[in-house]
């Protein structure tokens, strides 16, 4: 298993402007989705391919007061 810090660093390494204080507010599983997310998004278009996880919902919606 691959420790919080070292997931933010792995961020950081492909996105340098995610800040690390910002991402340490994220579980280490969110950490690792996004780390995919971001390795997948390297790969040519064409070839990679992301799946959204069942428990995440596509879209949110902001109702304003």
């Amino acid at each position: 298993m691959t420790s919080k810090a070292s997931l933010i660093d792995a961020i950081r390494e492909i996105n340098p402007t995610a800040g690390a204080e910002w991402l340490a507010r994220f579980s280490e599983a969110e950490l690792e989705q996004y780390l995919d997310h971001l390795r997948t998004m390297l790969v040519p278009n064409g070839i990679a391919r992301w799946v959204r996880p069942a428990a995440q919902p596509a879209a949110f919606v902001r109702e304003s007061a």
